[in-house]
């Protein structure tokens, strides 16, 4: 818990069993969508060789979140929740031992090559917005705290990093990653300032797009091929995406 409040590595190791989820009921439709469609984002990326524990902790969220929704509409939700909350606590003790990817090569030689910068850019885009998005879903935050506020301004930082790069985000991959972090981070603004700074930039990546006159459905579209929990995000990403036909 104090870890993640004040976002640096927990002081132990995992020393627990490590938590395995029951295979999920796919016998409804939209569970099987939610398998075909959810994190795809990620491995759609082009010249992004995604280090181990980003793949073990976005597939794990993946199953967590898939998982969830299947309980829900099945009804077991109740019976499942010990296991759950195992799964949810041990995906949480990863996410924050995730270092700050910029501090693992030297900024001087990032700042020479396109390729490499972003790259990096592209695992502090995932790794900030991760740790917004567990504050909604997994290991949920008041609003308004100190920790969103510090992840926000964090965020703030990379993405302003992220558009700099036009000719490495000129795909519609990385486009949408964008997206799907600037949605995070406007749902997570703690002000009105900052949400219309996170909103300029959710207009700006689906204007590339070519999404940004679309409705609802064509961005969340986009949305669910990266992380997402519609119970805790669904209606404040819906006012940002009204917001966005004013840019």
């Amino acid at each position: 818990m104090w870890s993640t409040l004040e976002q640096r590595p927990p002081a132990l190791p995992w020393c627990q069993e490590i938590p395995t989820l029951l295979p999920f009921d796919s016998s409804h439709a939209d569970v099987r969508k939610l398998n075909f469609y959810v994190a795809t984002g990620f491995s759609q990326l082009p010249n992004v060789d995604w280090p181990f524990d980003y793949i073990n902790i976005i597939d794990d969220i993946r199953k967590l979140f898939i998982s969830l929704y299947a309980a829900q509409l099945s009804g077991t939700m109740e019976s499942q929740l010990e296991e759950f909350v195992g799964c949810r606590n041990f995906i949480q003790h990863r996410l924050v031992s995730l270092p700050a990817a910029p501090t693992t090569i030297d900024p001087f030689w990032i700042s020479g090559n396109e390729s490499v910068s972003g790259f990096i850019s592209d695992l502090e885009i995932t790794r900030i917005s991760l740790l917004i998005l567990s504050t909604f879903a997994i290991f949920p935050v008041p609003p308004n705290s100190t920790l969103r506020r510090l992840l926000n301004r964090q965020l703030l930082v990379v993405l302003n990093r992220g558009f700099e790069h036009e000719h490495w985000y000129i795909s519609e991959p990385h486009l949408a990653l964008l997206l799907w972090s600037a949605m995070l981070g406007a749902v997570n603004a703690s002000s009105i300032q900052e949400r219309a700074r996170f909103t300029g930039f959710v207009a700006s990546a689906a204007k590339r797009l070519g999404i940004d006159r679309g409705g609802w459905d064509v961005v969340h579209a986009v949305l669910i091929r990266f992380l997402w929990w519609d119970d805790a995000l669904e209606e404040p990403a819906k006012s940002v995406w009204e917001d966005v036909g004013s840019y």
